[in-house]
């Protein structure tokens, strides 16, 4: 067992780095999975946001699989279909993490589902399971399904929390309590 570049145990005996064109490529085998970093020139001339995958064994408080078994689902885990994802965060907003999870209804009780899973700031998330064999993604949701409730500055002031005045508004969700903000006024 080696030390990768990343601070991370890794079973193979060296990290591989791999040079395509522009793009440095390096893969490294960690506990059987294999981590991908892609790492492309930052000459940003047309202004697109890039995003840095960075390997961590920290997990954020907020996170929908904090504390769980690496083998069960989250909580709220559910099947969405494929218009709904359309319409889910995942395009609006970037993930925290991103987790490759093999989950079972109970610890190691088939049927198994493997899933990439993408968390974002509110504990909720969505998550891809491929099927190459029939050619078909399935896609989920997991976390609270929020509903907001938005609270006047008097209610944030009592709180402690920020509020910036008319534009600025402040909603928490009935059911899990995650407080959020928005300023309206572009």
């Amino acid at each position: 067992m080696t030390n990768s570049p990343f601070g991370e145990k890794s079973f193979s005996p060296s990290p591989t780095v791999l040079t395509s064109g522009r793009k440095i490529i390096f893969s490294i085998m960690i506990f059987f999975s294999y981590i991908v970093l892609e790492c492309v020139p930052s000459d940003n001339s047309e202004g697109a946001m890039l995003h840095e995958l960075v390997c961590t064994d920290k997990v954020p408080d907020n996170c929908a699989t904090k504390g769980l078994h690496p083998n069960l689902f989250p909580d709220g885990w559910r099947e969405i279909d494929v218009e709904e994802f359309s319409q889910s965060a995942f395009f609006t907003y970037s993930p925290t993490h991103i987790e490759y999870r093999q989950m079972y209804a109970s610890i190691h009780s088939p049927p198994m589902l493997a899933a990439k899973l993408f968390h974002f700031s509110d504990g909720t998330g969505v998550a891809l399971n491929n099927q190459p064999w029939a050619k078909k993604v399935r896609y989920f949701k997991f976390g609270c399904d929020h509903s907001y409730n938005e609270l006047m500055p008097s209610e944030c002031n009592k709180r402690g929390v920020s509020h910036f005045g008319m534009c600025y508004h402040v909603y928490e969700c009935s059911k899990c309590s995650h407080v959020m903000s928005q300023d309206s006024s572009d």
